[in-house]
């Protein structure tokens, strides 16, 4: 098996170098992460009684399987809400919410 030359090798770019140039700061996971905390606190701020709170607040009875407990959803709302700076009942004050999860309008 041959060793391409510098000349044969195509021209590649980092996709983070690809992202500056075009002036693209997010990446698909910070908007996945914008979208999970927005669905978050719109579901801390409904009624107790309304099923989407209730099913977020389920836990499984179920024995756990041997080894490291895999993350839940939870774990990675606690996690990107530590990052952002933002606090347990902060969701009740939409606009601080929307800024600390880092939403914006977007317009065109």
């Amino acid at each position: 098996m041959a060793i391409p030359t510098t000349n044969a090798l195509p021209h590649w770019k980092l996709n983070v170098t690809i992202r500056q140039q075009i002036g693209l700061v997010e990446t698909n996971v910070t908007e996945t992460e914008q979208n999970q905390l927005t669905w978050y606190g719109h579901v801390q701020r409904m009624a107790e009684g309304r099923l989407p709170k209730i099913a977020l607040k389920w836990m499984l009875k179920q024995k756990r399987a041997r080894g490291r407990p895999k993350k839940n959803w939870m774990e990675g709302i606690r996690k990107v809400m530590n990052e952002r700076n933002l606090n347990e009942g902060q969701w009740e004050d939409r606009k601080q919410w929307s800024l600390g999860v880092g939403q914006r309008r977007k317009t065109f």
